[in-house]
């Protein structure tokens, strides 16, 4: 016993900053839990057209998941196996598992940041300020992906900064491997986000090129394997064709004129499906447009309602619908390009800055007692108005963005400042703008997200103040050029 607590006061001697990350992170659950009343919010999975059916996730997880057109298959897999695994119990062990994912994100972060550089202390406080906030809560306390892809997309940063430094195959492994994960569970960071890292990697890695191309063999297969599946049984190479077209096709028409889109319909230019809302139930509407429902024999592609009573997404007729809706916004974005781009542009000034929980607030019934609290917290650390709106967010994320490329470039002009290794900042610069530009083509939801690389940001802001006390203090971060 003795022993015991002596290796535990040196763990905690040797390990406070981590250990402050740590308490911090379950007090403050075990606040938010008990004088908050917060909640872990399972309303997503009766609802969300995202999900599969939840009796179909019970009794038929495995056709179902490889049939799925419409969202990457490894969200609802996961879904599938709680359910069945613990059918009377599944809201407390959604509630568990996010819990734990909470626990690894918060201490994965203060890992990296510290491994960046930045003094232990910066990065404890970074992080229990991140982990605390109740926005991060929100989304902690909600069941949906964009949580679980913030803290893999961290892990990943993780990896690839440690391969950056210690040149290990198995490191650029786990990092691509990651990537494959995140792939797999948010359509959003699909095939082409995942190709795009790669190919700036290897631009500006020469010399670890053959490390990197051993890292990714495997993890592309598999994400090969899951577009080659698409493209077998549903004719496309991509994920989620139906949503992206009704997406594309919505956020081109709002930027036109109604009697534009109405003469343009009239000359047969476009087909004018757009017109019905996104998923729409009317089916002889579509039929009208030759698209006709398909019988397969397949439940997860027939039925038309979910047994909860919502639509059901995934219904085949909405793939044909959204080809049709893509091939009406190619045509708009080739005629109409300049008053779409001016349109996409006013989207992101006024949707992607808002705080995370603005346009599609991911929680809900909290209590007024918790909601003041966000409210202050908004106010108090992002100078957020009632509406959402941020001037702090909308000037500050764009100065980190400024910040992350002077650290990139910075060195070819000046050995004053060292930085940290590119690779990381590559990366994260990398998704920031992947998710930034197509999300404006979303008709919604820009802020939401911007929630997956927010730690990023933050990131950006720890190497900020770290640099900043340097230069104040006459020190420097120790080079490493990555």
């Amino acid at each position: 016993m003795n022993q015991a607590t002596k290796t535990a006061r040196e763990f905690l001697k040797n390990h406070s900053p981590l250990c402050l990350v740590i308490f911090v992170f379950f007090a403050s659950r075990v606040i938010y839990f008990f004088y908050f009343g917060v909640r872990f919010d399972c309303v997503p999975l009766y609802c969300f057209w995202q999900f599969i059916d939840p009796e179909l996730l019970k009794n038929n997880l495995l056709q179902s998941v490889y049939y799925l057109h419409s969202q990457p298959p490894l969200f609802n897999l996961f879904l599938g196996i709680v359910l069945k695994l613990f059918p009377a119990n599944y809201p407390t062990v959604f509630y568990l598992i996010y819990m734990a994912i909470g626990v690894l994100f918060c201490v994965t972060l203060f890992i990296l940041m510290t491994e960046m550089g930045m003094r232990p202390s910066l990065s404890a406080g970074l992080t229990c300020l991140f982990t605390a906030s109740p926005l991060v809560v929100d989304y902690e306390n909600w069941l949906f992906y964009e949580y679980p892809t913030a803290a893999l997309l961290i892990a990943g940063a993780l990896f690839l900064h440690r391969f950056s430094v210690n040149k290990k195959t198995s490191d650029s492994f786990i990092f691509f491997l990651i990537l494959a994960l995140i792939v797999y569970i948010r359509g959003l960071l699909s095939l082409y986000w995942f190709l795009l890292v790669l190919i700036i990697l290897l631009a500006f890695n020469s010399g670890q090129r053959k490390k990197i191309i051993n890292g990714c063999a495997i993890p592309l297969i598999l994400i090969l394997a899951l577009y080659t599946k698409q493209y077998v049984i549903f004719d496309t190479f991509s994920i989620s064709d139906a949503l992206i077209g009704q997406n594309l096709i919505g956020t081109a028409t709002e930027a036109l004129p109604r009697n534009t889109i109405g003469a343009l319909t009239a000359q047969g230019k476009i087909t004018g499906l757009n017109r019905w809302d996104i998923f729409s139930l009317d089916f002889p509407r579509y039929e009208s447009y030759g698209i006709h429902r398909k019988k397969t024999g397949i439940p997860i592609l027939d039925e038309t309602k979910k047994s909860t009573g919502f639509v059901n997404a995934h219904n085949l007729i909405y793939l044909d619908a959204g080809r049709r809706d893509l091939k009406d916004a190619a045509y708009l974005l080739a005629h109409y390009p300049m008053p779409i781009l001016r349109n996409r542009i006013e989207n992101l000034v006024e949707n992607y800055y808002l705080t995370t929980d603005q346009i599609n607030p991911p929680v809900y019934d909290r209590t007024p007692r918790w909601e003041a609290w966000r409210d202050w917290y908004k106010k108090f650390f992002l100078g957020a108005t009632s509406d959402g709106k941020s001037l702090l967010l909308t000037t500050g994320l764009q100065f980190l963005l400024i910040y992350g490329f002077f650290l990139l470039f910075w060195p070819f002009a000046t050995k004053e400042i060292i930085h940290p290794p590119k690779m990381v900042i590559t990366f994260m610069i990398t998704t920031i703008f992947f998710l930034m530009v197509p999300t404006q083509f979303v008709i919604d939801g820009q802020n939401r997200y911007r929630f997956m690389v927010d730690p990023f940001y933050l990131i950006l802001f720890g190497l900020f103040l770290n640099d900043a006390w340097k230069i104040l203090s006459g020190s420097r971060r120790p080079i490493n050029d990555g």
